[in-house]
Formats: C-alpha cells, sequence, structure tokens
C-alpha cells in the first residue's frame, strides 16, 4: 500500500480532476531505449491499481537489466463515512489512497527490452486509456 510518512492535513476536500486542453506531453528522449505508458484520459487512481499493475510488468519482464520506474505517487485520501451513521458528526475515515492522472501524463516509464504485447495486456488493468510510447 503506498502512502506518504507525512501530510499537511488529516482529510482532504473532494478531489475534482479539472479537464486540460494540452496535447499529449513527451519526456525528453534519454538515450537508453525505453518505453512509457501514457494515460489517454483524466482519472483517479488507487494505491492498490498502481501496485498491481507496477507488479505485473515486474513479473513479466523478469531481466535482471530491466527497470520499471514509476512516475505517480498515490498522495490524496478519500474518505468515507460507514453506510448505516446519520448525517453530521464531522467527515469519514480515510478509505484509500489515490492520485489525480491528466491527459498526457507518462504513467510508467520501463527501461530496457520488454515485450509489447505483454504490456498491452498489461495496460488493460488501468482504470483509464494508455497509449504505448517507445523510444
Amino acid at each position: 500500500m503506498l502512502l506518504p510518512k507525512k501530510t499537511k492535513f488529516k482529510k482532504l476536500q473532494k478531489i475534482r480532476i479539472k479537464r486540460k486542453n494540452n496535447n499529449i506531453r513527451y519526456l525528453d528522449i534519454i538515450k537508453v531505449k525505453h518505453v512509457q505508458i501514457l494515460a489517454l484520459q483524466n482519472m483517479r487512481l488507487r494505491d492498490d491499481q498502481l501496485n498491481a499493475v507496477k507488479l505485473s510488468i515486474m513479473k513479466h519482464l523478469k531481466r535482471k537489466n530491466s527497470k520499471v520506474v514509476s512516475n505517480v505517487f498515490t498522495d490524496l485520501n478519500c474518505t468515507k463515512k460507514a453506510s448505516d451513521v446519520r448525517m453530521g458528526k464531522g467527515k469519514g475515515f480515510t478509505n484509500f489512497w489515490c492520485c489525480k492522472i491528466h491527459k498526457g501524463v507518462a504513467v510508467f516509464c520501463i527501461f530496457g527490452e520488454c515485450n509489447l504485447p505483454l504490456i498491452q495486456a498489461v495496460c488493460k488493468k488501468l482504470p483509464f486509456l494508455t497509449k504505448i510510447v517507445q523510444f
């Protein structure tokens, strides 16, 4: 479970992901051969989804010289009250941690050799549309 060590506030206000009409941004080209997984939608990504995708990518690589880098971190907490609680009495407890994903952000970078059909199968675990870019 990914969560920050310390936050400024215990509980945050509701997360609103605003639309950005900017073009898809690519990271600077690095001399090492690498693959990026880009997000094509604005979405909220939970910590368990992020961890599951990272573990499945690492399982499919099975190479010592390959490296997986996650460019996002779950730093926003989402709260939820129990179902039988009446209104009032403050905000609920932290239910899960998540992060905002904007269109065009590189969620993962995979350095070294990798098999594209396997990565396409792994991308289906993400809750938004993705695009695989090879450099």
